[in-house]
């Protein structure tokens, strides 16, 4: 009697050969700065941070901050962003700053993938925005997390710049 474990092993090995070849660190799509040879210089990807592996489950996070956006505002533009962007918004509490959505996955059934934001007061004005998205084990990440985290705060950059270029300078005396 011939023995299942040649192709047993051989099939594993195929598999396992695959799953680390689609885990790979893929390169950056040709608009982000990381691809243009730049250092990416925005708060949301300097803080941007990566555990885990396809093997156990992964955690991306980042955070940045923003002063002359308050928290209301901030979390205004995000709920926004979050609807723009097709991902299904679950939670939606504006007085504790959570804003939690599930995008599905692909091909999985209906299952989901948790991001959750959280919208802080800062202590000096402003707002800091914290950002998660969790990836189960075996899942695969389509696109760049700290490419989708900074563009779902770019609206609030951009608020932050308008606010500060309507800010009246102030004249330096000259002696």
């Amino acid at each position: 009697m011939r023995r299942p474990y040649p192709i047993l092993v051989t099939m594993a090995c195929a598999i396992l050969l695959a799953a680390c070849s689609a885990s790979s660190t893929s390169k950056p799509e040709a608009s982000t700065p990381a691809a243009k040879g730049v250092v990416d210089d925005r708060p949301c990807a300097q803080n941007y941070t990566q555990k885990g592996t396809i093997w156990t489950s992964r955690e991306f996070r980042t955070f940045e901050e923003f002063s002359g956006v308050s928290p209301a505002q901030a979390f205004d533009l995000l709920a926004a962003e979050f609807v723009s962007k097709g991902m299904n918004v679950t939670q939606l509490n504006k007085e504790l700053g959570i804003i939690t959505a599930a995008p599905s996955v692909r091909f999985g059934d209906g299952e989901t993938v948790p991001v959750n934001l959280l919208v802080k007061k800062l202590s000096g004005g402003g707002s800091r925005i914290e950002m998660v998205f969790l990836v189960g084990m075996g899942m695969m990440v389509v696109k760049s997390p700290k490419d989708e985290f900074c563009s779902l705060v770019a609206p609030i950059r951009d608020l932050q710049v308008a606010a500060k270029a309507s800010q009246p300078k102030q004249m330096s005396k000259k002696k």
